[in-house]
């Protein structure tokens, strides 16, 4: 479906009517956010040029494998295509069974001359031998039609193979770089409008229309400074966002400028956007995305220089003594820890503990569920009636 509304097309920065509804994560991966700032013709030329090489890359084709992610139940590449051979000279071709990829060997009749005449030796994958009791008469078929000779002797061997298969993991051509790259700047265009005036944004856009990497902004595409770094502090901060296939999270780096942090499904991956970092004013866009059920939801969080709680009526001296010098600890009833709020850093607030992030707000309340606090002497839980955030 498109629509004719005249506006500016993020890719290729010309004023258009026709849009198009766009995922910004393809729908291939179960992407559950839409767009509609893609021309038509910038929609199908991304489709083409970055998004279905970037699904068919032989680490997203495992990935779609692993949670079988496919379009509209469309067959899923073999991420081993073509014929194999081992160190013996053995063929062998990749295939699925049974949810795992396995090495299959493929028949191989060699014929040599032994003590009782032409003998025909076979070898054969274990699965196929199995499966089909005729395939020794097949053959000497074979045999007879290849030689015009009757097999009057033959052996077999019967291989069960054991090679670990690993897809190519070299990025050489940059397809998921490119398709990662699609990704962070569309997420970021549509929720920081003024992005989009940004040189580095420009130089993206034009990568993305070209469908080709500009190798003189290879640091913002690869940065130089440590990435697990910050990748791991925000999964520290965050450990429920492992459990989302695909993650991105853009924030500022002192000294650095605008990062963006992808994670998608086992893979993570950095993008340096902008030398600015007056974009989020101490917040962090987040993007959510669920693969299996194609649902997505997105929200900025903000830290809290300090936490006001209150306990209803609960005289002040029965108060509990929390140790929130560092952070506080926020409990359900049954004493699972729901999230650590630190007041140094992003807080995250999650309604009935069901992930959803709820933004923009300085006041929570009315727990359907409850939240509680520990008290620090005593363990007993204290009801939160609501919370409410002081920020900077």
């Amino acid at each position: 479906m498109s629509t004719m509304e005249e506006k500016v097309c993020i890719v290729c920065r010309e004023i258009k009517t026709d849009f198009n509804k766009e995922h910004l994560i393809p729908a291939t991966l179960g992407g559950g956010f839409i767009i509609d700032l893609v021309c038509c013709d910038c929609n199908k030329s991304l489709g083409d040029r970055i998004d279905t090489p970037f699904t068919n890359h032989n680490q997203i084709l495992l990935y779609r494998h692993q949670f079988n992610l496919s379009r509209q139940g469309r067959p899923i590449k073999n991420p081993f295509p073509g014929v194999f051979k081992d160190i013996e000279g053995n063929a062998y071709i990749v295939a699925k069974d049974e949810g795992k990829f396995t090495g299959e060997y493929l028949p191989n009749f060699v014929i040599s001359e032994g003590e009782h005449g032409l003998m025909g030796q076979v070898s054969v994958s274990a699965k196929l031998m199995d499966s089909d009791p005729d395939f020794l008469e097949k053959y000497k078929r074979k045999f007879k039609a290849e030689t015009g000779f009757d097999v009057n002797y033959y052996t077999k061997e019967k291989f069960m193979p054991g090679q670990n298969l690993f897809a190519e993991s070299v990025d050489s051509d940059n397809k998921v770089i490119l398709g990662c790259l699609k990704m962070v700047y569309e997420f970021a265009v549509a929720c920081i409008p003024e992005y989009f005036e940004d040189n580095i944004a420009i130089a993206f856009s034009d990568m993305l229309k070209e469908g080709s990497i500009n190798h003189d902004f290879a640091d913002y595409l690869v940065p130089a400074f440590p990435l697990h770094t910050i990748i791991e502090m925000n999964l520290e901060k965050f450990p429920e966002l492992k459990e989302f296939h695909i993650v991105i999270m853009i924030e500022e780096v002192d000294s650095v400028g605008l990062v963006a942090c992808v994670k998608l499904f086992e893979k993570y991956l950095i993008f340096k956007l902008s030398r600015r970092e007056d974009y989020l004013d101490e917040r962090i866009l987040i993007l959510l995305n669920d693969s299996i059920n194609a649902k997505a939801r997105c929200t900025f969080l903000k830290g809290a220089s300090s936490i006001s709680l209150n306990f209803g009526n609960l005289p002040e001296s029965d108060k509990p003594k929390l140790d929130s010098s560092i952070s506080l600890r926020v409990y359900n009833s049954d004493c699972t820890m729901a999230v650590v709020i630190d007041d140094r850093s992003t807080v995250p607030i999650y309604r009935n503990l069901d992930y959803k992030l709820i933004s923009k707000i300085n006041r929570i309340e009315d727990f359907s569920e409850g939240l509680y606090v520990k008290c620090i002497d005593t363990g007993k839980l204290y009801l939160l009636h609501s919370l409410a955030f002081n920020y900077r």
